[in-house]
């Protein structure tokens, strides 16, 4: 179990910030090679949530499976899922997500990127 511990928490925390997690790294360097620029800063105002509600989903998950048997851990796996589905929809509810990957490119989630450079 600390094997499964230590897994998910490096590979989940990584995501909280821009230099965490090596992917992370690579998407900003391809945004700042097309013109764009992702502040360190935007990138934790959407990083540490999703680092937080994941490690917190996990650590349920985890403690299910410890001292309730699989059956248990099953049940929190499908809630954890229908939760998060639940949160997307009332997000995409309150704001306009955007559709395409350009669109995100260009700064319409929510103003997080800057336009590209030149413009």
């Amino acid at each position: 179990m600390l094997w499964w511990s230590l897994a998910l928490g490096a590979c989940l925390g990584g995501n909280g910030t821009l230099i965490g997690a090596s992917a992370n790294v690579t998407t900003v360097g391809l945004l700042e090679k097309d013109g764009h620029h992702m502040p360190f800063v935007s990138f934790l105002r959407f990083g540490v949530p999703v680092t937080a509600m994941t490690i917190g989903i996990a650590a349920l998950y985890l403690t299910s499976y410890v001292y309730g048997g699989a059956i248990q851990t099953n049940l929190v796996g499908a809630m954890a899922l229908l939760a998060l589905g639940v949160a997307a929809v009332l997000r995409g509810m309150s704001r306009r997500m955007p559709k395409t990957a350009d669109e995100v490119a260009d700064g319409a989630a929510d103003g997080a990127l800057s336009p590209p450079v030149g413009e």
